[in-house]
């Protein structure tokens, strides 16, 4: 279909829970509703703290992993393996998404 941004933002709400839609339509750029990126980043920036792969993408989630593993006695390679492997699969599928 060849819907223009604004009617890609109207029809946000439709594919969320209610209380979602409700406040979704309540945002100023949803009114405006002209831009898909700025309607994006401002959604983004709405739900970060709910989101766990942006909370994932934040220096300060990361720290927190690197300390929990220095914690560890022995932290094996394995522990280190598993947090590079994840924190690329949620990068890459970032990249793909946009």
């Amino acid at each position: 279909m060849d819907w223009t941004y604004g009617q890609h933002i109207k029809k946000m709400p439709l594919h969320c829970e209610t209380t979602l839609g409700l406040y979704i339509k309540e945002l100023d750029i949803y009114r405006e509703g002209e831009s898909w990126d700025d309607f994006t980043l401002v959604l983004k920036s709405e739900f970060r703290k709910d989101d766990s792969v942006q909370m994932r993408n934040t220096e300060t989630y990361l720290q927190s992993l690197v300390q929990k593993m220095r914690k560890e006695n022995d932290p094996s390679i394995v522990a280190y393996r598993t947090f590079i492997f994840e924190f690329y699969v949620d990068l890459m599928s970032l990249l793909l998404s946009l």
